[in-house]
């Protein structure tokens, strides 16, 4: 749940601000996007990547249970500094100001903690993952916020109060609620949240292999890995991504990428097909679905696939939602000019990240028999946006960031999305799809018959 938070961070911040602050004080969207994915993004992705790559070395874990007292001490460090920043209003208004933002900062974090509780007690979770909302829920990284309010709202020295006294407080209601909860018997179903259940016992369902082992109490799915969150799936996303935004501000590695193209192309018009009778339509406008198609469709040809086809649809469109989400809000928020039209809804690039999504769907699905083609479809998907002048490089790098992200995602939510949707009525184990050639003698038209069972 945290990493989610931090990974939509960069979008719903901005955006969020945008719409409920935007007409009564000046929001710098972009700036502070990119301020935010230097600040918790890019950090996330080197630690993961190091992480990854030093790991096995004997030294790495002394120097790992370093890290959370050495962040405590910056984020000290961090509070006094702004403290320090507002000393003198902050004295001149005396204590009553510090009461009142305390009290506003109490309520705001003891109704988190409540409410993150309470919505897990509605939906019937167990203790532990109501007591893991509510946790998250309540405390929020204000010491991001510290750094925005100081950052961009510098006409308003005060606003960093609030930040900075969250920063203390959430440390020390989360440590007050944590030792709360050791204190109850039920401790024990608690910490199973922090270790992946590799139960074989109470299996509820298979994959197409035998693999899923469904844990019917607490709704925990492995499927070879697909249904658990692994920290190295975010590398390639979060690289791409951050290149993608790196690349807003310099205009001429743009414009030189953008001038190599044009003059590959030279004097060929764009590629097209004929659409409806004399209008013609971009080639990649439409192949831009072929690697969903190959997802949903390989299966019912023969292809071994690991879920049933409802399944499927269901995780497809889950990915699809969520990159929709993300593109509609960056093209809202960061509103890059369009190499050719100037139109302001270039970044990123909507046929690249459509065109990911459904290429590491079918990796993810069919491994690399299925999901090679895919990628080879988006990648050129991914060429010809930039060979028709239709987006800048780093249109393209955000797009296919976005679009990998996407469909891990949508397979990490696939257990929560089984429980909620998945019809009481179970589908036949075993699939069969007919596709049968006919002829309609009257019309004198041929056709194909398709019958489905799953």
């Amino acid at each position: 749940m945290t990493c989610v938070s931090t990974l939509l961070a960069p979008v719903m911040t901005p955006l969020l601000m945008e719409l409920t602050a935007g007409q009564i004080i000046e929001i710098d969207a972009v700036g502070m996007f990119v301020n935010i994915l230097i600040v918790t993004i890019i950090p996330v992705g080197i630690g993961s990547a190091l992480n990854y790559f030093f790991s096995p070395r004997p030294s790495f874990p002394k120097i790992q249970s370093l890290m959370p007292g050495l962040s405590v001490i910056c984020l000290a460090f961090i509070v006094g500094s702004v403290i320090s920043a507002v000393h003198d209003i902050l004295v001149a208004r005396g204590l009553a100001l510090f009461a009142l933002t305390f009290c506003v900062v109490f309520c705001h974090n003891t109704l988190g903690y409540v409410l993150g509780y309470a919505t897990g007690r509605a939906f019937g979770f167990s203790v532990a993952k109501k007591r893991t909302i509510s946790i998250e829920v309540g405390m929020q990284n204000a010491g991001l916020a510290t750094n925005l309010a100081s950052t961009f709202f510098v006409a308003e020295p005060l606003a960093v109060l609030p930040c900075a006294i969250s920063c203390a407080w959430h440390s020390i209601s989360g440590t007050i609620l944590a030792g709360l909860f050791v204190r109850i018997k039920w401790l024990a179903v608690g910490l199973l949240l922090l270790v992946p259940s590799h139960s074989h016992a109470q299996a509820d369902s298979t994959c197409a292999d035998g693999e899923i082992h469904f844990l019917r109490k607490n709704f925990e799915v492995t499927c070879k890995n697909e249904h658990i969150f692994l920290r190295k799936n975010l590398i390639a996303p979060a690289c791409l991504i951050s290149a993608g935004a790196v690349g807003i501000g310099i205009k001429s590695w743009r414009e030189g990428v953008r001038d190599a193209m044009q003059g590959l192309k030279g004097d060929h018009s764009d590629i097209t097909f004929p659409y409806f009778h004399k209008q013609r339509r971009l080639v990649d406008d439409n192949l831009q679905y072929f690697p969903f198609l190959l997802y949903g469709g390989m299966g019912c040809f023969g292809v071994q696939s690991k879920h049933r086809f409802y399944d499927r649809v269901m995780t497809g469109a889950t990915a699809y939602l969520i990159e929709a989400a993300m593109v509609n809000g960056l093209k809202y928020m960061v509103r890059e000019g369009r190499p050719n039209t100037g139109r302001r809804n270039s970044f990123p690039s909507g046929h690249t990240t459509t065109a990911f999504t459904g290429a590491e769907l079918a990796r993810l699905e069919y491994g690399w028999s299925v999901g090679a083609p895919a990628y080879a479809v988006a990648l050129t998907t991914a060429f010809l946006r930039m060979y028709h002048n239709r987006h800048w490089y780093n249109d393209v790098l955000a797009g296919a960031g976005i679009g990998i992200f996407a469909a891990n995602a949508a397979y990490w939510l696939y257990p929560l999305e089984r429980r909620w949707f998945t019809p009481k009525k179970r589908f036949s184990q075993s699939g069969a799809f007919v596709l049968v050639p006919t002829y309609d003698v009257i019309g004198k038209a041929p056709g194909l018959s398709c019958q489905a069972v799953f």
